[in-house]
């Protein structure tokens, strides 16, 4: 009797790729599948739990740090948007990211309990929380996603922590109450409509680590009188500071500030002469 090893070799082949397959469908239905409580729907991905929606009703909203044993650390897209009833959310400690628009357009959420776990806040997670007045963000942050405090009307006071080493475009545009805000120094570039429109802007610290500050950065600062930009700026967009129309920049003799403020027709105090 002849062996054939061919079909044997081929055999095991098949074998294992059917292993393979059976494998691969096993782990993308682990993924995709939607646990769901009385207040949440979460996922369980590679060990975490990732929350997909919020179903309560309760205004005060504390997050379970876990969900069958397995520790959450994200709040997916949108698990929170427009709710009509959070006025506070306490978020649990291993928590590295809040999904994108998580908590858009919640219009009564007042008060953010972070812990010093949160590394990322998503785009537009908290864009339009109309009723959201301080913030104190922790020091493990280090990304503040575009659009991620957009139009928050209320907002008056925010400390931004010194670890975040990028804020994206229009993160605060319309914040209109906001009066001071401080820029870490690991930032490199105020990107473009970073603080547009915010009115009552007064104070703002610019560190030596900027070098850039895109267009519209601080578009219609109305209240932004006097303004030190640092000589690592060496690129400033014409429309940086446009309808900025009460703005003195004090910067130094010879540095790209003092070139702009001349070209663009604003006030200059110049340093070193």
């Amino acid at each position: 009797m002849k062996i054939n090893f061919r079909e044997i070799i081929k055999c095991k082949q098949l074998t294992v790729l059917s292993l393979f397959f059976v494998t691969l469908i096993i782990v993308v239905f682990c993924v995709l599948i939607i646990h769901k409580t009385n207040l949440y729907e979460y996922k369980i991905i590679q060990g975490e739990s990732s929350v997909i929606k919020y179903k309560g009703e309760e205004s005060i909203v504390i997050i379970p740090s876990y969900f069958r044993n397995k520790p959450v650390t994200t709040i997916a897209e949108r698990a929170f948007k427009s709710n009509i009833n959070v006025t506070e959310v306490i978020f649990p400690s291993g928590l590295t990211y809040t999904g994108a628009y998580s908590f858009h357009g919640c219009p009564k959420l007042i008060k953010l309990v972070f812990n010093d776990t949160i590394k990322t806040i998503g785009k537009y997670a908290f864009g339009s929380c109309l009723a959201l007045e301080e913030i104190d963000l922790p020091k493990s942050l280090t990304y503040i996603d575009d659009g991620a405090f957009y139009n928050c009307i209320s907002l008056s006071k925010i400390k931004i922590p010194e670890t975040v080493t990028d804020i994206g475009l229009a993160a605060f545009i319309g914040c209109i109450r906001l009066r001071e805000i401080n820029i870490p120094n690991q930032i490199t570039t105020i990107n473009r409509s970073t603080f547009a429109q915010c009115y009552n802007l007064e104070l703002v610290q610019i560190p030596d680590s900027v070098t850039k500050i895109d267009a519209n950065a601080f578009f219609q600062c109305y209240s932004l009188t006097e303004l030190y930009i640092p000589p690592s700026v060496v690129t400033i967009d014409e429309k940086a500071f446009n309808n900025c129309w009460n703005l003195t920049i004090i910067a130094e003799k010879g540095s790209e500030a003092e070139k702009h403020a001349i070209e663009n027709g604003i006030k200059v105090i110049k340093r070193g002469e």
